[in-house]
């Protein structure tokens, strides 16, 4: 206990430090929210990896292979093609924006009319502020139940349990480190935490396996807790039909890029380094982060066949596998997990607040006002959180991240169309962005998506509906200030036939990002096939697997570097 209580406080002083070392005192706007776009895209690519993993992401995905198989992870795996999509079609659109935030692009793509100014302000806060209080307190909940497992309801003081004091104390932590460092320092920090994830996860797993007896063999032979198929099975049991439905529908939510991810592209020195930063998200988040905690979920179904949850596989493996001083690596692993995620939405959150809620209200604002504003917002922020995850707010977290995603699925259609389609206009946004909270909230309460196929095609309906709200309205009500688009196109250079009035309409571009999507996709789930058929001990099956994801990627590397010369050209 002694030992693995010294590797967690030196872990965590270790990374934080590190987090503060790298920060610059004081600064404008640029250098608190965007590191003056000066970071590398790998440190950028490793932040958001390592923002996406909270403390209760590596059990959600434990206990998805102990319940499911890995066939339990579509349910994330699915956003990929999104974020492909957001690699070729959006990121170098972001870099060229300039923007500070996601909101920001209202102003540049309609305009700086009151109408946008108001749904501006209302989209920061309410995203910034309303909706990312809620995801954090889901955060917060998930932390403070982990401890409770560990600390066993243990007294602490004031008649409030020890795990509550803990998990709000990092919190108070989160609010306090993120103050000082600005967002250079928390991306310093989150490569440093997504090194420490990995790496833990990796020791946990090599625990898990080496006790089985026939090591990965021994995997063939279980049956996951639901007692569907193998835990190595990456088909649905609704079929191969149901993987086509989510191909199809499932991934529209998660394109252009939103929220972190926007921050990071941005982030970056330049257009070309705004497309690596997403690609080496999605090697790091799909492909690199998760394998440790699936295989600790597929052992733990020989070690411990009847957990009550399944999500208490991947703690109950650590406790009872790993010596002294390597649980604490694992559980300040945890701990770094939920500020890392923490950190990143503090310091999102306080950019909305300043940028597109302050900076409009008082264009003069000052430096030493934008700080003010960002201490007061990231303070306000950490309140609001504590509030709703001890006032018991959150009836359900599923609940909770199935309506954002559903009403992500119903504004998909405008924030793609905003890039692509000059007639798109400011009350089209408003309409979807309504359409899409008022379809999101009628599909919980009148349907069950907890199955995937449903989830997918409710997914799809209310993208649809977000479509024809936002080409409906735009038609009724067509833009007038002529002079925003046009400022856009000039800025950001969209291609594709929607901005014929503004150049020749040549799409071929457009058809080469399409065929390059496609490749990466194949290239992808080849890969993260392969290495579950690696694994099952289907070796022929992985080698095809392995031709195709060479093919691929070879012929995505001729297509960059031929693009890099007709550039240079």
């Amino acid at each position: 206990m002694v030992q693995d209580a010294i590797v967690f406080g030196f872990l965590l002083v270790a990374v934080l430090a590190a987090g503060l070392a790298g920060r610059l005192r004081g600064g404008t706007i640029a250098e608190r929210f965007v590191a003056k776009r000066q970071l590398s895209w790998l440190t950028l690519g490793a932040s958001m990896a390592a923002a996406q993993i909270s403390a209760d992401t590596p059990l959600l995905v434990a206990g998805a292979v102990y319940a499911d198989g890995l066939a339990g992870n579509w349910f994330w795996w699915i956003s990929a093609p999104g974020v492909l999509a957001t690699l070729f079609f959006f990121a170098p659109l972001w870099r060229r924006s300039c923007v500070l935030t996601d909101v920001e692009i209202i102003k540049l793509r309609y305009g700086d009319t009151g109408l946008a100014r108001a749904f501006r302000i209302f989209k920061a806060i309410a995203d910034g502020f309303a909706v990312n209080a809620f995801v954090l307190a889901s955060n917060l909940y998930a932390f403070t139940l982990l401890l409770q497992a560990v600390f066993k309801q243990q007294p602490g003081f004031w008649g409030i349990d020890l795990a509550t004091l803990v998990s709000t104390a990092f919190l108070a932590v989160a609010g306090l480190f993120v103050g000082l460092a600005g967002f250079r320092g928390l991306v310093r920090a989150n490569a440093l935490e997504f090194i420490l994830a990995i790496l833990s996860a990796g020791v946990l797993a090599a625990f898990a396996v080496s006790g089985l007896p026939h090591g990965l063999e021994s995997l063939k032979g279980l049956t996951t807790s639901h007692g569907h198929a193998s835990p190595l099975n990456v088909l649905p049991t609704e079929g191969p039909l149901s993987v086509l439905i989510l191909l199809g529908l499932g991934w529209w939510h998660s394109a252009p890029g939103h929220t972190m991810l926007v921050q990071r592209m941005v982030a970056s020195r330049d257009e070309r380094e705004a497309g690596l930063t997403v690609m080496s998200f999605s090697i790091f988040h799909y492909l690199l982060r998760p394998w440790g905690w699936y295989l600790v979920g597929a052992s733990a179904l020989y070690y411990w066949p009847h957990l009550g949850q399944a999500e208490q596989a991947l703690p109950t493996a650590a406790r009872a596998l790993l010596p002294s001083s390597l649980f604490g690596l694992i559980a300040a692993s945890v701990a770094l997990s939920f500020l890392g995620c923490v950190n990143s939405r503090l310091n999102l959150g306080a950019a909305y607040l300043v940028n597109d809620v302050a900076k409009v209200i008082s264009p003069s604002l000052s430096a030493k006002g934008a700080r003010i504003v960002e201490i007061v917002a990231t303070l306000a922020l950490a309140l609001l959180v504590f509030a709703i995850a001890s006032g018991h707010l959150l009836s359900s977290i599923r609940g909770l991240y199935q309506f954002l995603i559903m009403m992500m699925a119903g504004t998909g259609f405008v924030s793609i169309a905003r890039w692509y389609w000059s007639g798109t206009t400011i009350k089209s946004e408003m309409a979807s962005y309504a359409a899409a909270v008022i379809v999101a909230g009628l599909t919980l309460a009148f349907t069950n998506i907890q199955k995937l196929p449903d989830f997918a095609i409710m997914s799809g309906v209310n993208f649809l509906i977000g479509g024809a709200v936002t080409v409906g309205v735009a038609k009724l009500w067509p833009q007038s200030n002529l002079d925003a688009p046009e400022a856009f196109y000039r800025n950001v250079r969209p291609q594709g036939p929607g901005w014929n009035g503004y150049h020749d309409g040549e799409s071929a571009g457009l058809g080469r990002m399409a065929w390059k999507w496609a490749l990466s996709n194949i290239a992808l789930f080849s890969t993260i096939f392969l290495i579950v058929n690696l694994i099952a001990g289907r070796f022929a099956i992985a080698a095809a697997l392995t031709v195709m994801a060479v093919a691929t990627g070879l012929v995505l590397l001729r297509g960059r570097k031929a693009s890099q010369t007709s550039t240079m050209t």
